[in-house]
């Protein structure tokens, strides 16, 4: 399930958002100071929030509407979406993250969707004539707690949870496709980041590995335990520097297989906003994938630049090997958000071999 991932939020770029920064001033510096690392501080640390109405249009859904909510601190961040649309979807997503200590931090995403699931088959050959809609309801939360052990490295738990419910409905199957279900998962990850700024870097680069395990007691599904491994390695990099400022390469190759025979909430997915923009979401499914994504973001005017991208990737079915290599490619648009402009609205065009559309979310892809 993809919570969110592409709606067109015409509601933030238009005047109708509002924002608010309480005992700062927002003016943003670049400290070098850091171990290992700069990064982006504000002369006087404050809080910022955003409250917009979202208004747009996706390729999936249709006509969206409804809200979004953020606060940011520099120990503390909260957003909150809620939109429906005409095609009788509901959806909610939290993201939180805190810091405390010197070196501890928890994350917690949870989201929730009231209506259908866009369903291809589990596979990485369908068409776009095999789409049914799953009705029911679907939810994912997953909640991190991490440790700093040095200012580019962390170490961390995490406890992944999935359900999904599944009823006839309009362009629905005449059967079920998998059974009603409620897991949950216990992992590991690390993560190296040396990126000079989380929500838009210029340089550096992320790697994240993380382990799962799920055991049959903790679904209701499952007929054996199964382990999930999944990779995601990042980089950033500011060139043409000597003819332009502000242009980023930015590439991304990341990948996750499954031992065992995963339920149907954790198969993995490609397509819509994140990851092979150009097929729509849940385009293709399976134990296992592979993706590499490759962007080049360039400055238009003030608040608004660009990118270009291109990709490709793939999954594996169960019981088979991977399907032959998916490529997607396009442009996009991103528009700085207040408070302080660094975080961004991203709008996008792909193309896939036969499909395309327009995918938007809050920050980059990647």
């Amino acid at each position: 399930m993809k919570m969110l991932r592409a709606f067109l939020w015409v509601g933030l770029v238009a005047a109708t958002s509002s924002s608010a920064v309480f005992g700062a001033e927002e003016d943003y510096t670049f400290d070098e100071s850091n171990d290992l690392r700069g990064s982006w501080t504000k002369r006087e640390e404050g809080v910022g929030q955003s409250i917009a109405p979202v208004l747009g249009y996706e390729p999936t859904y249709r006509f969206v509407y409804g809200a979004a909510y953020f606060i940011q601190s520099p120990k503390f961040s909260l957003s909150i979406d809620v939109n429906t649309n005409i095609k009788r979807v509901y959806q909610g997503q939290l993201n939180l993250h805190q810091e405390f200590g010197r070196s501890w931090y928890w994350d917690l995403h949870t989201g929730v969707t009231r209506g259908y699931q866009p369903y291809y088959g589990s596979s990485g050959n369908t068409k776009v004539s095999d789409f049914v809609r799953l009705w029911g309801t679907q939810s994912e939360s997953k909640v991190e707690l991490g440790h700093r052990l040095s200012p580019i490295f962390a170490v961390g738990l995490f406890v992944d949870g999935r359900s999904r419910t599944e009823e006839l409905g309009e362009e629905s199957p005449k059967m079920q496709v998998a059974p009603n279900e409620s897991t949950v998962g216990v992992g590991l990850f690390q993560e190296i980041d040396t990126r000079d700024n989380k929500d838009s870097p210029r340089d550096g680069f992320v790697f994240r590995t993380d382990f799962s395990f799920m055991p049959t007691k903790f679904s209701t599904v499952s007929g054996s335990n199964f382990v999930q491994a999944q990779g995601d390695f990042i980089v950033y990099k500011e060139i043409l520097n000597q003819v332009v400022s502000d242009v980023v390469a930015a590439f991304q190759l990341s990948a996750g297989t499954t031992f065992g025979e995963p339920t149907f909430a954790y198969e993995y997915k490609l397509g819509g906003a994140n990851k092979l923009r150009g097929y729509l979401e849940n385009r293709f499914r399976g134990r296992a994938y592979y993706l590499q994504q490759t962007e080049l973001r360039f400055p238009i005017w003030k608040l608004f630049s660009g990118a270009a991208f291109l990709g490709f990737g793939s999954t594996a079915e169960r019981g088979g090997g991977f399907a032959d290599a998916k490529m997607t490619y396009g442009i996009g648009l991103r528009i700085g958000l207040p408070p302080d402009w660094i975080s961004k609205i991203r709008i996008d065009y792909g193309v896939g071999q036969d499909q395309g559309g327009i995918f938007a979310n809050f920050g980059h892809t990647f």
